[in-house]
């Protein structure tokens, strides 16, 4: 009798490698201290347990200003840490503009969130081989820092109708928590982009010319969140995400779970991930 060899097709996004795994693959090159936080953020987010930046969780966490200056990241003329200009957004993969009034001083940041991108700058060129790029490759390009409470309204308002708009079933203040996972609300609340301790950054390649890919940039949905598991996330969208995820984390930077690209530093939701003694959970960074 013949042997029927039946072939089996699967999709190709069924073979790509979920967040578990790859956690799992590059926890030597982490370190284990770094892989403890990341892993207790991918748990957390898996499991809905990950806070949105202005949960009470976060909002309760009290605030010390430290009297910090701001850095103008233009006047620095950092070689390798640099601002976006409006003809980069078209090559970031797509962003909205119905969430992009970007205020004239978006490229303020408090000199500690400034050491810190250096820091990254050091960490990305460590990883870079382990991820397919080169030593010295790698660029940081901020999209927005220090923000208004004009433009935070704006941004708020302009999300919170969009969400009404795809979900006419919600109430308003399902509209309103919805909008908060992606907004940082302005009512009684202190947004970390106005503080100038919050970064919306992503990573240019010098050798490509070009944005490396970690999904569609500054655009909510299913694709936003650092630990996406969209069946259209790439397998190199994913590790993208990591080295990005990994060299800013061990910098000191901590990732807003549900925006891949923004990442803060001394602010209340830092201080939430990074601080173990309640005690101890006081940020370092106000209004600015």
């Amino acid at each position: 009798m013949k042997k029927i060899l039946f072939t089996i097709l699967f999709p190709l996004t069924m073979l790509a490698n979920n967040w578990n795994q790859l956690l799992e693959q590059y926890r030597n090159i982490m370190g284990e201290s770094t892989y403890q936080l990341i892993y207790k953020q991918y748990q957390d987010f898996v499991l809905g347990k990950a806070p949105a930046i202005a949960d009470q969780c976060i909002k309760q966490i009290p605030i010390v200003e430290c009297g910090q200056e701001l850095v103008d990241l233009r006047a620095v003329n950092h070689t390798r840490i640099k601002v976006m200009e409006d003809g980069d957004l078209i090559k970031a993969h797509t962003y909205s503009e119905d969430i992009d009034p970007r205020c004239t001083k978006h490229a303020m940041i408090r000199r500690g969130v400034f050491e810190a991108l250096e820091r990254m700058i050091d960490k990305l060129d460590e990883l870079a081989s382990e991820f397919g790029y080169e030593k010295g490759d790698l660029e940081i390009k901020l999209f927005e820092g220090l923000r208004d409470l004009t433009t935070q309204k704006q941004l708020f308002d302009s999300k919170m109708k969009i969400i009404l708009q795809e979900n006419p079933d919600m109430t308003e203040q399902e509209a309103y928590t919805e909008t908060s996972k992606w907004v940082s609300p302005y009512i009684n609340n202190v947004p970390v982009h106005s503080t100038g301790a919050a970064i919306d950054i992503h990573l240019w390649s010098r050798k490509a010319q070009s944005f490396c890919d970690m999904g569609r940039f500054n655009v909510g949905g299913n694709l936003a969140p650092m630990f996406s598991e969209d069946a259209t996330l790439s397998d190199k969208q994913k590790t993208n995400r990591l080295l990005f995820l990994i060299a800013a984390t061990k910098a000191g930077l901590t990732n807003y779970l549900y925006e891949f690209w923004h990442f803060s530093y001394g602010d209340r939701y830092a201080f939430y991930w990074r601080e173990s003694n309640p005690d101890l959970k006081i940020a370092i960074y106000g209004p600015a």
